[in-house]
């Protein structure tokens, strides 16, 4: 048997102990990156986010959309087609969160995130702010995007099976939100909103309205307002 001197246990055991914390940090850092930021609080917190029960909540819902994938493959290669998707997505979310709001999913080319009630018009600039920033990306005449604002209850809980389980946000306004960034993409517009969201929005921002919307709205919708031209967002984005 090797007889261990004093020092020298406890210079091992630091060592175990600073290789067990770094490899703490590390696991910390990539589940933050793969998850929402109210799960890793919640797991920072003791909690465990499956005991979370589904809630109804109200929100200003905002969704991104860009262009299409069907039409970017035929533009980029594989690996130009995934920088293209996450310099879209990081942009995004860096603005929504800056802003105050919460990122809640990324599908394909479209992110969908959530502020509170009272914050309508962090959520427009942030909106506007990312679009401004995905403009100056270079080979920016070939992605185009718009996003969309919609306010009202969502659901907001896991939802999910026994083989994975998201803790997400869905229901009319939530659908609403992306038709509307979708619209908003179609129609070369920055932002496309709700007739609840354009009643509380700052006058500053100069919402016109276009229209009732080309969709089967989930919501009775008879009329929808836009944001200023898209070649406006540089004096928008200095508001």
């Amino acid at each position: 048997m090797k007889a261990v001197s004093l020092s020298e246990s406890n210079d091992l055991m630091l060592l175990a102990i600073g290789m067990m914390l770094q490899n703490i940090a590390q696991s910390y850092n990539t589940i933050g990156r793969y998850t929402q930021p109210i799960l890793l609080k919640f797991l920072m917190e003791g909690i465990n986010p499956l005991t979370i029960p589904i809630k109804n909540t109200e929100k200003i819902v905002v969704s991104g959309s860009m262009t299409d994938f069907s039409i970017l493959s035929k533009q980029f290669s594989e690996a130009e087609l995934v920088e293209v998707v996450n310099s879209y997505l990081e942009i995004c979310s860096t603005s929504f969160i800056e802003y105050g709001g919460q990122v809640a999913k990324y599908a394909g080319g479209c992110i969908a995130a959530h502020f509170s009630p009272d914050q309508v018009d962090s959520a427009i600039a942030a909106c506007v702010d990312a679009f401004k920033k995905l403009k100056a990306l270079p080979r920016n005449s070939e992605i185009n995007c718009g996003f969309g604002l919609a306010s009202g209850t969502m659901i907001e809980g896991n939802i999910g099976s026994s083989i994975k389980m998201d803790y997400t946000v869905l229901g009319d306004t939530v659908d609403q939100a992306i038709q509307l960034g979708e619209l908003a993409r179609d129609l070369n517009k920055v932002v496309v909103i709700n007739p609840s969201i354009q009643k509380v929005a700052a006058q500053s921002w100069c919402f016109v309205g276009v229209g009732e919307p080309g969709f089967k709205a989930v919501s009775d919708l008879n009329q929808i307002y836009a944001l200023a031209d898209s070649t406006d967002v540089e004096l928008l984005s200095n508001q």
